[in-house]
């Protein structure tokens, strides 16, 4: 089972020998990669309206995106659905067991679309985790009475950091509940129709908060075997809205590489997952680890700080699953990339020292 969910232009050259591919677009910078293929390439695609410089007549929301790829996928033969987004996991998983297509499954599919469904997962199998006090849905909030101050709100289907608050006491709390806005159960039955089933439901869960340093892993399972390429410190915003502003290699916590990777094998073994990146994000507080963050996926932090150093990370790790490549990544020196004042990369002055990978 292979499945791959990338967000941007990186391995892409590395799927030039596959035929009849079906790309769902989801980002601009996608948009000269498909021209590139395309020349090369039975390459059909369809464009999510995030795309913002795709042709307007070609754009589909989310909900006409689903219906066009069951047409599509009834209709042809393909040899892999390529997904940019996670979004489409579940119905991407739908669609390569009815036409037994190489790729992600429901099951798997299911367990990691939410992050209340992986933190269930991480407390059956003793994975430390920050203590989850209640759901928030368009219903409202179904518990209030354990919440202990200062905790965290935050979206269970985002990435990023996006929406996420420090609740210092009630009072926060009700006012970010109050702000919270979810799409109306009509709409979405009208856009999706009976695909409905396959769509994440906008929810929030109110979390305990951790003050501890937080550190990111990244890598790659190979046929059940796991290889970690990257840990490395996240340098957080100050304030109530922890957004990542920084990053910093080599991690301090670098030695626990050893125990991290007993929990991910617990984990990849749970959810069935054999051949993919991966990514987790993890605070640290008196030497013990607490998992926050879960993703199947290349994360786009690092790749920043691999792409301007021109090494194509993701196509190694494309090249791997595919052609048992085998790679590895040898930091040289001590790097830090930090945002500027308007949140945005700049790549002059961000690179102090460089590495090397062979």
């Amino acid at each position: 089972m292979v499945y791959f969910s990338l967000y941007g232009i990186w391995c892409l050259e590395h799927i030039k020998d596959m035929n009849n591919i079906l790309m769902v677009v989801g980002s601009d910078p996608l948009l000269h990669v498909v021209k590139d293929l395309k020349m090369s390439n039975n390459l059909d695609y369809v464009f999510l309206k995030t795309c913002y410089n795709a042709p307007l007549n070609m754009k589909k929301n989310f909900g006409e995106c689903l219906f066009y790829l069951q047409e599509k996928i009834s209709n042809n033969i393909y040899d892999y659905l390529f997904p940019t987004i996670d979004g489409f996991s579940l119905f991407i998983s739908y669609l390569n067991e009815r036409y037994n297509l190489p790729g992600i499954r429901s099951y798997t599919a299911s367990k990691i679309m939410s992050k209340f469904s992986y933190y269930q997962i991480f407390d059956s199998l003793n994975i430390p985790y920050p203590k989850i006090y209640t759901k928030v849905d368009s219903n409202g909030i179904t518990n209030y009475n354990d919440i202990k101050y200062p905790c965290i709100i935050k979206p269970t289907n985002k990435a990023g950091g996006a929406d996420i608050q420090i609740l210092l006491d009630c009072y926060d709390k009700n006012q970010a509940i109050d702000n919270l806005k979810f799409q109306n159960e009509a709409d979405l039955k009208y856009f999706f129709g009976d695909n409905i089933k396959y769509i994440q439901k906008e929810e929030f869960i109110i979390q305990g908060y951790i003050d501890g340093d937080v550190c990111s892993c990244m890598g790659i399972i190979k046929d059940g075997t796991i290889q970690i390429d990257l840990i490395f410190d996240i340098i957080p915003a100050k304030g109530i809205y922890p957004a990542e502003v920084g990053l910093h290699y080599p991690s301090k916590y670098a030695e626990l590489k050893t125990n991290i990777t007993n929990y991910i094998e617990k984990f990849f073994d749970n959810i069935k997952l054999d051949n993919s990146p991966f990514m987790f994000d993890i605070v640290i507080k008196d030497n013990q680890m607490f998992f926050i963050d879960f993703g199947a996926r290349i994360s786009s932090n690092p790749l920043l700080l691999l792409y301007y150093r021109k090494i194509n990370y993701g196509s190694y790790m494309i090249n791997k699953i595919i052609n048992d490549i085998d790679y590895k990544i040898e930091m040289k020196k001590t790097s830090l990339m930090m945002r500027n004042s308007n949140n945005a990369i700049n790549d002059s002055d961000l690179f102090k020292n460089g590495f090397d990978i062979t």
